[in-house]
């Protein structure tokens, strides 16, 4: 605490006051002129006072600590009834202003455009490039005689950035071909090709003839956007025979950036976490989640696309609300894909 008889604001004190030691230091540090040390020591003290009783601060910004003839103590505040607003709260706003700079020029915040090209690197374009991924999936269909039959497989895919080509405005498109087998000792197949392009403010891949926003540029932990902006929430797939809309109700958002994470037996330094959809009710369970490590993309992926009909029974069971999804579904799939490999 400052030497109350000296006051916090007494420049020939012989010893600081402890609660601006660091200040002191940190402007010296970084070079602040030692005019401006005594104003950011005032300020400092200042916010002290005010973290430790709002009210009583900002009264007293306004209302002169000297008491005068006519005035009245009203619960240890000075009320006076002649004079008007003190100059020291706009002097107070004038030294939060000096606070921020002057040292401006020795503390820089990393510019937008450099976590902008930091970003990039979750979605990494380069030729020969490679990932390989196990993928696990459950799907659900409906039995002949009733009920539900569930299959279970697991498949190893290899996706590669393989060519490049420009699209009819010139834009520069990575081709992206992705190989399929079911055990280690099969060779590869090639299965489809999809592409992926990468602007100042946005990754786009298409896969399967469907065109995805995968991120927009820059992200941060509230980012949010439409991923799904070219394809028809409504529209309607066969998925094992059965229709469904897989798309509706997504919505893309951040849920962490830039945080270490165990993935398969990976360690990756910094990953990015988004979360494409996570919507449940009665008859429909949309979940789809996916994680990013820099320098090498897409590391895992879990979907649930799931449809039932359990709880539109008459009359509704008692487990409705409660059952998993795991048990009630009766058409859809669940898919989990990990990273194995990369280059």
């Amino acid at each position: 605490m400052f030497d109350s008889q000296a006051g916090p604001f007494n420049r020939n004190t012989t010893h600081a006051p402890r609660n601006t030691i660091g200040i002191r230091y940190f402007c010296g540090k970084y070079g602040l002129m030692h005019s401006n040390i005594g104003i950011i020591e005032q300020w400092a003290l200042s916010l002290l006072s005010f973290s430790r009783n709002p009210f009583t601060w900002l009264v007293r910004s306004w209302i002169p600590l000297k008491k005068q003839e006519g005035t009245s103590d009203v619960d240890g505040f000075h009320e006076n009834h002649k004079s008007g607003p003190s100059w020291r709260a706009p002097l107070k706003l004038l030294l939060l202003s000096l606070l921020f700079t002057a040292c401006g020029d020795r503390i820089i915040a990393p510019p937008s455009d450099l976590i902008q090209e930091e970003q990039y690197a979750y979605f990494p374009l380069e030729i020969g490039k490679y990932v390989v991924y196990q993928v696990d999936s459950i799907v659900y269909d409906f039995a002949p005689g009733g009920g539900t039959v569930i299959d279970t497989s697991r498949t190893f895919v290899r996706e590669t950035v393989a060519d490049t080509l420009r699209d009819p405005v010139g834009a520069l498109i990575y081709t992206i071909e992705r190989q399929e087998r079911s055990s280690n000792d099969q060779p590869w197949q090639l299965t489809s090709i999809g592409s992926a392009a990468r602007t100042a403010s946005q990754a786009i891949r298409t896969e399967d003839n469907l065109r995805y926003l995968k991120f927009i540029f820059p992200m941060d932990r509230r980012s949010e956007w439409d991923g799904n902006v070219w394809i028809d929430e409504n529209r309607e797939f066969l998925i094992a025979g059965e229709r469904m809309r897989p798309f509706s109700n997504w919505n893309y958002e951040v849920d962490s950036i830039d945080r270490q994470a165990l993935v398969g037996s990976f360690m990756f330094d910094s990953t990015l976490l988004i979360t494409e959809a996570d919507d449940n009710n009665v008859i429909e369970r949309r979940l789809s989640r996916a994680r990013y490590a820099k320098h090498v993309g897409l590391v895992w992926r879990e979907q649930w696309i799931l449809d039932s009909q359990y709880c539109n029974r008459n009359p509704p069971p008692a487990d409705c609300a409660t059952k998993p999804w795991v048990e009630k579904a009766e058409k859809g799939y669940i898919l989990r894909q990990t990273i194995l490999k990369f280059n």
